[in-house]
């Protein structure tokens, strides 16, 4: 016959063992969903990026930058030259300002 101290002390060590596969288990399936979140929001920017990269291309036109500068934005209008080039025309005054100190 087993001793009932070892048979209490194997059941233990399966109950932990069990518990052990369940976590890890649980892990494994947290770490999938967030492989596959991360997989479908970089698919998303990419497809963004490739629709806005194709959306200058068409127009025709230069990306123009907006930089931000102390919580402000600054913004730019273009212009189309005589050979098709753009141009920035206007910087708002306060970052001018900043710009030349």
């Amino acid at each position: 016959m087993l001793n009932p101290r070892k048979s209490k002390a194997e059941q233990q060590f399966a109950a932990a063992q069990k518990q052990n596969k369940k976590i890890s288990k649980e892990k494994n399936k947290a770490r999938q969903q967030q492989a596959e979140k991360m997989a479908r929001l970089r698919a998303l920017r990419l497809a963004k990026e490739a629709a806005d990269k194709e959306a200058i291309d068409h127009a025709g036109t230069k990306a123009t930058p907006i930089a931000s500068q102390a919580g402000s934005k600054l913004k730019t209008k273009e212009a189309n030259d005589e050979d098709g080039d753009v141009d920035l025309l206007e910087i708002p005054s306060h970052l001018r300002r900043q710009q030349s100190r």
